[in-house]
């Protein structure tokens, strides 16, 4: 009512909203139909009629009902001869869309990122140069910069990199009892249970928990809350 006024129009709506996309798109090609034939005073080639081209279309109807919730909308589908399906009279995409499956899968950037960090070997080769001396580094805070650094130090001194697994929540809670305060942040919190995992892991001889106070700052710009 308050668009009426404001356009002083009176203004209809649809009982079928999800398909007024389609009906100006419909709209769009016949202004430009009628910009071209104008234009060109004779028909296209390759034009057609709308009686041809539902004659051409090749699909059969089916009416759904939606459980997805109370509302239960009644849904058609659309089955055409390629086996490709349209759904109509749904309001809303939870159960029922059209936007068809994605044929390629992109790559998950944290991921990536994430096997280029750890995924490391943990003896240098020939494995004739390991002192058989195990060097155990947590996974936690700057740790997810510096591995591929610390790991290649080691490795090039003849020692053996154990790297504590992924945070898990149980993990996270078997190691409470050794946080002395409980303001601290919530990842020194965990760093306690990949500490505890490698204290307790038999082939671990050392633990290394490099304690670094300045870094370079590649960008001053971005990274204000750093040294």
């Amino acid at each position: 009512r308050a668009f009426e006024l404001l356009t002083h129009t009176e203004v209809a709506r649809s009982n079928m909203p999800e398909l007024m996309g389609a009906y100006g798109c419909a709209l769009h090609a016949a202004a430009d139909y009628k910009h071209r034939t104008s234009a060109e005073d004779e028909h296209p080639a390759s034009s057609r009629s709308i009686d041809d081209l539902q004659n051409l279309a090749h699909y059969e109807t089916k009416q759904l009902q939606c459980k997805g919730c109370e509302n239960h909308c009644y849904v058609s589908r659309y089955t055409f001869a390629g086996g490709n399906r349209f759904y109509s009279g749904n309001k809303c995409e939870r159960v029922f869309n059209n936007k068809g499956a994605n044929g390629i899968k992109g790559k998950n950037i944290y991921e990536y990122k994430y096997s280029l960090l750890f995924d490391r070997e943990a003896v240098s080769p020939p494995a004739t140069a390991f002192h058989g001396t195990w060097v155990g580094i947590p996974r936690i805070l700057n740790m997810y910069e510096e591995y591929p650094f610390w790991n290649a130090l080691l490795r090039a001194a003849g020692l053996g990199v154990i790297l504590s697994s992924d945070s898990t929540f149980s993990q996270y809670e078997g190691a409470l009892n050794t946080v002395m305060s409980d303001n601290i942040c919530f990842p020194a919190k965990l760093a306690h249970s990949h500490l505890k995992e490698l204290n307790e892991n038999p082939k671990v001889d050392r633990i290394l928990m490099p304690y670094v106070v300045y870094e370079h700052n590649d960008d001053p710009k971005n990274t204000l809350n750093s040294f």
